[in-house]
């Protein structure tokens, strides 16, 4: 009798906590933004073609476009940022650095 009881208070947590991240998690739209959150521009150099970082809102990962980025407002720490080149051969050149 009791483990059905305490089977039950597992399945109610459960669907309680489905409801309330389905509630209060940020709706996403069409640009895989989400509505609910702020962003601000990054400006880098233009050579960087990929960047992340991590902060209060997990790891971001953008890909700038003429050197300008879009992140959450928010305080981060960079995480990776990557850049490429082509030689006069054809040979794609990648660096990238991390922490």
């Amino acid at each position: 009798m009791r483990n059905k009881i305490y089977i039950w208070l597992a399945v109610g947590a459960i669907l309680f906590a489905l409801v309330i991240v389905a509630v209060y998690w940020p709706k996403s739209t069409q640009d895989g933004k989400a509505e609910n959150v702020v962003y601000g521009s990054v400006l880098m150099p233009e050579v960087i073609s990929q960047f992340a970082a991590d902060g209060e809102n997990g790891i971001v990962n953008i890909k700038p476009d003429k050197g300008i980025g879009q992140l959450p407002v928010g305080e981060y720490h960079s995480r990776l940022w990557r850049t490429e080149r082509e030689d006069d051969q054809g040979n794609t050149w990648v660096l990238t650095g991390q922490s």
